[in-house]
């Protein structure tokens, strides 16, 4: 009989554990961090306070500020005792835990070469079915991968990579059957190796999703996505439309991503005054039911109203307007 294959997820993180001190506190401090929940028309929606996220969230990402401050994906600038796995799928990838992370076991995901955050170029290449299953054969199983676009929440928009959290952790895929329960089936497609790529239109959640499933297998049918992401405004200068994604394998339904169009960054009250400032600058948690607040006056004070105006700023649509 064959043993089942080792993954290596709890070594890894004991060794980065053993010889980084800092990032080992980061990481203990999320078995204590504060949380509260709040139900907006039956998603719940989590609210953190997690002060260590100020470096992300507080981000300058214009192209000066970007330019004169030292790549931290590039692995010529990573800390020293910050340890790593390169594998290789299409190109060679960097898999290395977080040093300020959301949540436990928060990877970032990241090539090795310097390139833009940039992902629908790479559609064809079938990237995020590619990441999922090199985690749950390597590296350990239940993991969620995320993208967040160059204006969408990423902090380095400047290196093209991904993040993972483990999907018992995410409010959204929590949620994920009762959401799949009104979904509107919008096409689907046959792919070479006999699996359905199907698409569905998510509108029981507080901004819109589309998602691809495909039933028995790791990728999607690249068509579908590609027309679904030409039906989005590109704006100027960019070189791709906003959105975040998700990218999980669902035991009831198959390899599933998730796409949550963007219209903006951040919304009105991240740049406002007095109580009316919120330091809230969504990424694909934040989208993904998970708010990320930083200050301890945004933590108490931010209400069922509040969630909802930035999701109808930073979304196409949302559907509580």
């Amino acid at each position: 009989m064959n043993k089942p294959k080792t993954l290596i997820g709890d070594c890894f993180f004991s060794s980065q554990y053993g010889k980084w001190e800092s990032l080992r506190e980061s990481h203990n401090i999320l078995k204590h961090i504060k949380t509260r929940n709040l139900i907006i028309d039956n998603n719940t929606i989590t609210v953190q306070f997690n002060p260590r996220r100020t470096v992300s969230t507080c981000a300058s990402v214009d192209k000066h500020s970007i330019e004169q401050r030292p790549c931290f994906l590039c692995m010529s600038n990573k800390p020293a005792e910050q340890d790593f796995i390169r594998f290789s799928i299409n190109e060679p990838f960097i898999l290395r835990v977080n040093p300020y992370p959301i949540l436990p076991k928060h990877l970032t995901i990241s090539s090795e070469r310097h390139q833009p955050q940039l992902l629908a170029d790479k559609t064809h290449l079938q990237i995020p079915g590619l990441l999922i299953t090199w985690l749950e054969q390597h590296f350990e199983k239940g993991y969620a991968l995320f993208y967040n676009g160059a204006v969408c929440g990423a902090s380095a928009p400047d290196h093209f990579h991904f993040q993972a959290v483990l999907q018992t952790d995410v409010p959204f895929i929590r949620q994920w059957d009762r959401l799949m329960q009104s979904a509107i089936k919008i096409q689907e497609k046959k792919l070479p190796d006999k699996s359905i790529c199907t698409e569905y239109e998510i509108s029981n959640y507080l901004c819109p999703i589309r998602a691809f499933i495909t039933n028995q297998s790791y990728i999607t049918d690249s068509t579908l996505i590609t027309q679904y992401l030409d039906s989005l405004p590109l704006h100027e200068n960019e070189n791709e439309p906003r959105y975040n994604l998700f990218a999980w394998i669902d035991p009831n339904r198959g390899f599933s991503t998730a796409y949550f169009p963007r219209k903006k960054h951040r919304p009105d009250c991240y740049s406002d005054e007095g109580s009316k400032k919120h330091l809230i600058s969504p990424g694909a948690l934040d989208m993904g039911g998970l708010i990320v607040t930083i200050r301890q006056e945004d933590f108490e004070s931010i209400s069922k109203n509040d969630i909802i105006q930035i999701f109808n700023e930073v979304s196409y649509k949302s559907a509580f307007m």
